[in-house]
This record gives structure tokens, C-alpha cells and sequence, in this order.
């Protein structure tokens, strides 16, 4: 008797999580419902972001900082946006190779001037949510047209990890109205980002993945984005084979770990792959906001 109703338990249980998953789903972004995004967003205050355009050194701090390259412009700009570690060396590669071809870049700090090392044990255990990241990348946005040598019309985002998932999110119609009505990214890069793909995506999209990535595997993604390119939607996407998770970060070749769902996980870093996306990047972000 006592096995039977364990076993009956069990089943319930597994009806539940069915349940609620299918119900997450069907209101967007695996579960992350306008209401808790909005709360997310309103737990810290507005970041504060360098009004000047500075020359890149190997000295530069990084952080909330605005740097454009060579000339008067004005320049198409990119929103850089870090994975769930904050800033490292993945994000001068990426700074100084959108200012060699000719993008000012706004690199984001969500995490340090609220006191956050990282975001990595999974959404319910973040000092800084997904909401607020979004948010983040809006108000980047917004400051970015306001600098004269900017182009306002021109500016692109490009997200690794964690900051794919503010990508994902701010290709949403709902979600820029929601937190920034009328003014929308011109194109967006997400790489090896979390798959939290709404259906009302609307800008246009470029999603990069790796193969043999266990963290945020590219299985559920691809058929996501082939729906939403079946009804018109401006997505492209790109699966590198035998590629991993954070192929980008040089600096973290080879570490291992378990992530907060439970997933055994190594970051390889891919020279070849890292540039590859890098040529994908520029090419997709000329295309899509014109030279």
C-alpha cells in the first residue's frame, strides 16, 4: 500500500511539473511573466553610464564606460552586455573588435556597482535579476542616443551568456514596450545564451550556439526559431559544431563545473569560433544597420 501511494505521488508530482512547465511556457520566456520582470527591474536603481566618448587603452576600466573609435562619426553603436561573471577579458576582446570596425561601445556593468560578484546560481538565488537587465540594456539604449556622436538610428546589442538572455528578451515587442516604449535596438547578437525566446520577437536577431554547449544546450532553441522565421520573424541563428559553452572566454579554457541545474559543464575556448563570430557579428550588424 505505502508503495502504491509513493508511486501515486510520484505521478502527481511529475503531472505538476508538466503542468506548470507547459503553463510557463505559454506565458513566455520559460516562466519569466512580465509582473516578476517588472519587480526584478524595480529592485535596483538605474545604473549610471560615462557621457564621454574615451580612446580604449589597456589601462581603461570597462565598466559603464562609452568608447568610440577613430574619427568624428556620428558612429553606429553596440550595448555590450557580460555573461553571469560581470565584466572579463571576453568583453575588451569584443570592445576593441566592434571599435575596429568602427561601432562605439557602451559596455555594461549590471553587477559591480550593486555590490554583485555573479548572477551564475540560477534565476530564484540572483541579487540581480533578468528583469533588471533588461532594463539595464534599455537605459544603455536611451543614453547612447543622447550622445552627439552616436548615431541613434544605429545601435545594435550584443549579449554572451547571461547577457544573451537580455538579447532574447529585448528582441520582444511586449518587453520594449513594457520597458522602453519607442525606442527599440536596431539589431541584437545573443551568444550561448539561455533559450528564453518570446513569441512576439520583432527586431532583427542573430543567435550564435555551440553543439556540444550542456549549460545552455541549442537543442530547444533551433525548432523555436524556426517557428517564429515560419511566421516572418527577422531571426538567423548559427549552431557551431563540437563548440561548447563561453568558446569566447580564453582566460576560463577548460574549467568545469556543475551549473544550478545540476548539468556537468566545461567551457572550451575556440580561437577559430571566436573569430568566426565575430565576423558573423560585424556582418550581421552592417546588414541589418546599414553602413
Amino acid at each position: 500500500m505505502r508503495a502504491r501511494h509513493i508511486v501515486a505521488f510520484s505521478l502527481l508530482v511529475v503531472i505538476l511539473v508538466s503542468m506548470w512547465t507547459s503553463i510557463a511556457r505559454a506565458q513566455g520566456a520559460h516562466g519569466y511573466m512580465m509582473d516578476r520582470l517588472r519587480a526584478e527591474a524595480a529592485a535596483h536603481p538605474d545604473l549610471k553610464f560615462s557621457s564621454e566618448g574615451k580612446k580604449l587603452r589597456f589601462y581603461s576600466a570597462l565598466d559603464n564606460s562609452v568608447f568610440r573609435p577613430d574619427g568624428a562619426g556620428p558612429f553606429p553603436a553596440i550595448v555590450l552586455v557580460h555573461t553571469c561573471g560581470g565584466i572579463g577579458e571576453h568583453s575588451r576582446y569584443w570592445t576593441e573588435e566592434f571599435l575596429k570596425h568602427g561601432f562605439a561601445v557602451l559596455v555594461v556593468d549590471s553587477l559591480g556597482p550593486r555590490g554583485v560578484k555573479d548572477v551564475c546560481g540560477g534565476p530564484f538565488a540572483a541579487r540581480v535579476g533578468v528583469g533588471r537587465g533588461v532594463k539595464d540594456a534599455f537605459d544603455a539604449l536611451v543614453h547612447l542616443q543622447k550622445l552627439g556622436f552616436v548615431d541613434a538610428k544605429r545601435i545594435g546589442l550584443v549579449g554572451t551568456s547571461w547577457g544573451g538572455i537580455m538579447g532574447l528578451l529585448v528582441s520582444s515587442k511586449a518587453l520594449a514596450d513594457a520597458f522602453s516604449p519607442g525606442q527599440r535596438f536596431g539589431a541584437v547578437v545573443s551568444l550561448y545564451g539561455d533559450c528564453l525566446l518570446r513569441d512576439d520577437v520583432d527586431r532583427p536577431l542573430l543567435v550564435l550556439m555551440g553543439e556540444a554547449d550542456t549549460e545552455t544546450p541549442p537543442a530547444p532553441c533551433v525548432p523555436a526559431l524556426q517557428a517564429l522565421k515560419e511566421r516572418g520573424a527577422p531571426v538567423e541563428w548559427h549552431v557551431y559544431a563540437t563548440i561548447t559553452h563561453a568558446w569566447d572566454r580564453r582566460e576560463l579554457h577548460n574549467f568545469r563545473r556543475t551549473d544550478w541545474k545540476g548539468s556537468s559543464v566545461v567551457y572550451l575556448y575556440s580561437k577559430e569560433a571566436t573569430e568566426d563570430s565575430g565576423r558573423r557579428i560585424v556582418d550581421f550588424m552592417e546588414r541589418r544597420l546599414g553602413k
